[in-house]
């Protein structure tokens, strides 16, 4: 999917939030299906914490966006945004940066544009259930207390 594409590490440019608005302004859907998930699905899996800022700053431009849809194993958005808990980001020259402090995360963003809690994945998991099951950092705390 072009969308995807643009957002990728290895093609980004200054230039790709502006590419990206404008595919989404002429219909560039961040939920058309993979055969398994959906672009942003494929984006938040890859861990790749600035090409979902990018979608996410988007949002309001992006009709139906549900932090609730769910890829073929039920995973949400918002789950997988928790179970990812994306912290830290690359930039062109490899490095990598950690998100400021005081920056929502993701997975608190897409709560904030409606993700449940309470949903389940295909084998009953809800997100601090996820959460829960992951070997915890500090981030993953901050994170039980969000859910």
């Amino acid at each position: 999917f072009p969308l995807h594409h643009v957002l990728t590490r290895e093609f980004r440019c200054k230039s790709s939030p502006q590419m990206a608005a404008s595919l989404i302004a002429h219909g560039a859907d961040p939920l058309a299906k993979y055969q398994t998930s959906t672009v942003l699905h494929q984006i938040l899996s890859e861990g790749d914490e600035e090409a979902v800022d990018i979608l996410l700053n988007l949002s309001r431009d992006i009709p139906g966006l549900d932090p609730n849809a769910a890829d073929d194993r039920g995973l949400t958005l918002f789950q997988l945004a928790c179970l990812c808990n994306i912290r830290t980001s690359y930039n062109k020259e490899g490095g990598f940066f950690y998100r400021a402090r005081d920056a929502p995360t993701p997975a608190a963003r897409l709560l904030s544009l409606g993700g449940d809690v309470r949903l389940q994945d295909s084998q009953g998991n809800t997100a601090l259930h996820l959460l829960a099951g992951k070997k915890q950092d500090s981030n993953d705390v901050e994170m039980v207390r969000v859910v």
